[in-house]
């Protein structure tokens, strides 16, 4: 069953314990997926509406209302239930695409409705501030695979200027151990001769096209270095990237935590209220 949950319930479930934990009045949170299962179930200290995790619930619950009709509600349920009287806000869940994904339960006692009105409004407004951001989440997941593959293909594009400076080399290499054997040969060539001497001349101009053969070599290597830095910048550009990106999903995660935070508040400053 864990599996099909959708990943948005799969939040709520981490999310309901610890508002549940954070208010200060007894409460049973139920959360169902849009076929009524539950999948969540936190009850009260004094009171347990008795839905079991896993089970589905009947269809003439409010929260199964809620789920298949689309409408948030607040119903009152009589005290000979569970020996006090209750009130339960019931909401349905979407996901970012407006669609019902489930539906979450809260049930307080009934001198405490004031606050669980309220509270649903926070809590929903939460939901959808989470909405809103698992859904740039999203995007900017896809972004972040977009930007891998890129990096892969700039990598690929390294090794294989690499490569090139690396044939380069060789063959600068090469000509330039030719150029020396020539240099040897000349001068072997220039105190034999004599007045024969004057081949050294070929000799010499042998060398000088190997010479410029070496400048067109070494002007090849700074144009491959030129093309790898360029490479080198493309992915210090896409790098850069990630970070605003993993930025950006770190400031959605604090504006949930705040709008979770403003629930409880909300919560201790209406029992404060009370109080006086």
């Amino acid at each position: 069953m864990e599996n099909q949950i959708h990943p948005l319930l799969r939040n709520m479930l981490d999310v309901v314990p610890i508002l549940k934990g954070a208010m200060p009045i007894d409460s049973n949170m139920t959360v169902i997926d849009r076929d009524g299962v539950c999948i969540g179930s936190y009850p009260g200290e004094k009171f347990n509406l008795g839905i079991n995790l896993g089970e589905k619930v009947s269809q003439q619950t409010p929260l199964f209302v809620a789920v298949r009709d689309n409408k948030k509600m607040v119903v009152k349920i009589p005290e000979h239930l569970y020996n006090m009287p209750l009130t339960a806000g019931v909401m349905p869940i979407h996901d970012e695409s407006k669609q019902v994904i489930g539906g979450l339960g809260i049930a307080l006692e009934t001198k405490y409705e004031k606050i669980l009105k309220d509270f649903h409004e926070n809590v929903e407004a939460s939901l959808s501030a989470v909405n809103t951001n698992m859904g740039k989440m999203n995007e900017d997941a896809n972004s972040l695979v977009t930007i891998s593959n890129k990096l892969t293909e700039k990598q690929k594009e390294s090794e294989e200027k690499l490569t090139k400076i690396d044939d380069v080399i060789q063959n600068i290499n090469y000509i330039a151990k030719n150029v020396q054997l020539l240099g040897i040969n000349a001068r072997i060539e220039a105190s034999r001769a004599g007045e024969a001497g004057k081949g050294f001349a070929v000799v010499a101009s042998e060398i000088q096209k190997l010479s410029t053969n070496i400048f067109e070599f070494t002007s090849i290597i700074e144009e491959s270095i030129g093309d790898v830095q360029k490479v080198v910048q493309s992915i210090s550009s896409s790098i850069d990237h990630v970070v605003e990106v993993g930025d950006h999903q770190l400031k959605g995660i604090e504006e949930i935590n705040q709008s979770i935070q403003e629930a409880i508040d909300m919560t201790n400053s209406y029992l404060i209220e009370e109080q006086k």
